[in-house]
């Protein structure tokens, strides 16, 4: 990856339909190569140093023995020195296939 001048810090929640935080969700930044970074973070997140310009990022949780949960992918524009996205994953029981807000 290319050394950059301009960076932004990129912060906000995992959180589910039911607006509180998803416990071990992790967020990603995504290369321009389309390869995962090493700027990741969990739940609550903040990620330093990103390139200011279009960017994307993805937001996930590995499956629990109860429930799955939706992997949402975001395209972004950085363009300022802090960018706040809270983003809401839909969490679905296993057992029935509905989307769940606990």
């Amino acid at each position: 990856m290319l050394s950059v001048g301009l960076t932004s810090k990129l912060s906000g929640i995992v959180k589910g339909q039911d607006s509180l935080p998803i416990d071990g969700a992790t967020v990603a930044m995504i290369n321009p190569d389309n390869t995962e970074s090493k700027l990741t973070a969990i739940g609550f997140y903040r990620i330093w140093y990103v390139p200011l310009g279009q960017r994307k990022i993805i937001a996930r949780k590995a499956q629990t023995e109860e429930f799955g949960f939706e992997e949402v992918t975001r395209d972004l524009a950085i363009s300022v020195p802090e960018y706040s996205l809270d983003i809401e994953m839909k969490k679905y029981n296993l057992s029935s296939g509905l989307a769940s807000a606990q």
